[in-house]
């Protein structure tokens, strides 16, 4: 008889892994580093490829308590980008993997980031090149940061949601080269609608072009916990995406040879499009609410609750993996650049152990 392998497993990571300094409030994860934001405003960051971490505060000078909103690392695991909210407003940092001191971009002072979508063809250790920001309020703005200049290049507000006014949750974008120009495609999830941008030659042309054009959006009815936006890449390409969204998980293949016109003028680049409902993957009378997802090449897997659900991507069923922490988890991240990835779990209660799954 044939012995049954278990597909994944959790490993324990760190124990403590805010080390003292609140509650762990947000996470990222790129090439074996991870950032962690915790409630009393500090950053601590954790280098598995080297065994290093260290803790960095960003509350110094700030008046009241503050809390690391959101943070944000690149693939490449050198830059990262934080946002912390208090009684004193919103600040964002940025941080270069060789600093020990965060410098604030004060172009975005008091603007809230929920997301940040990085340029994977362009980036370099050296300079983050141009990245865009989604905000609380419904913006999206680009930056650029060169690490020896240790302060914001330029901020440009690109472009503001306007007829509904949502905060702005998921951003991913992927660039292609064409007849020597740069064409870029950008996606951008709020809790109901998801929204696509292309063209040619700058983002700010790009975005300044649908001043006289409709956007391209999916507008998907319910509510989710945290709607998230997920690209899969797949040697240094964008392969697929999915949408954590209330009515299930909207996804679908990316092709950026594919030149589809749609009547507004855009470029689809989506194939294969489906939304996988939350009542086909629940069990029993339990309708699945999932907190948090990640995405393989072959998987979606889900936070519900204090477990972790494994659904293989094209069968649309779950695997019999389900894995019980007793424990809150919030957020799932693959760090890793490889196509074997391994999502490191970020847990918020019992010392804010910091979990992996493999």
């Amino acid at each position: 008889m044939v012995e049954k392998r278990q597909v994944f497993s959790v490993d324990l990571l760190e124990r403590f892994a805010a080390k003292g300094h609140g509650n762990v409030t947000c996470m990222a994860a790129g090439n074996d580093v991870i950032l962690l934001g915790t409630s009393q405003g500090w950053i601590i960051r954790y280098d598995f490829g080297v065994g290093d971490s260290f803790d960095i505060d960003l509350s110094v000078g700030r008046a009241g308590e503050s809390s690391v909103h959101r943070v944000f690392v690149d693939p490449g695991g050198s830059h990262c980008i934080a946002t912390v909210v208090g009684s004193s407003g919103a600040d964002t940092f940025y941080i270069h993997a060789k600093w020990v001191k965060p410098r604030m971009l004060s172009r975005l002072k008091g603007i809230v980031v929920n997301t940040v979508a990085w340029n994977r063809q362009s980036i370099t250790e050296a300079s983050t090149r141009e990245i865009i920001l989604g905000t609380e309020n419904g913006q999206i703005h680009e930056l650029a940061v060169d690490e020896k200049d240790k302060k914001e290049k330029y901020v440009k507000l690109l472009y503001e949601l306007q007829e509904l006014k949502e905060a702005l949750t998921g951003l991913q974008m992927e660039t292609a080269s064409v007849n020597g120009a740069i064409r870029y495609y950008i996606m951008a999830v709020t809790s109901r609608r998801l929204c696509t941008f292309t063209g040619t030659g700058s983002l700010e042309s790009v975005f300044s072009s649908y001043v006289d054009r409709a956007v391209h959006f999916m507008e998907l009815p319910g509510d989710v916990l945290n709607s998230e936006l997920h690209f899969f890449i797949k040697q240094r390409r964008a392969v697929h995406f999915a949408w954590l969204s209330g009515a299930g998980i909207y996804h679908g293949g990316l092709n950026f040879g594919a030149q589809l016109s749609l009547s507004n003028g855009d470029e689809n680049f989506v194939e294969n499009k489906a939304l996988l409902s939350y009542e086909k993957l629940s069990e029993g009378s339990e309708v699945l609410n999932p907190g948090s997802m990640a995405v393989s090449e072959f998987h979606f897997l889900l936070l519900d609750g204090n477990k972790v659900k494994v659904c293989l991507l094209f069968l649309q069923g779950f695997l019999h993996m389900k894995f019980d922490l007793k424990l809150v988890f919030w957020q799932l991240y693959f760090p890793k650049k490889c196509l074997v990835q391994h999502p490191y779990v970020r847990t918020v209660s019992h010392g804010s152990c910091l979990n992996s799954i493999g």
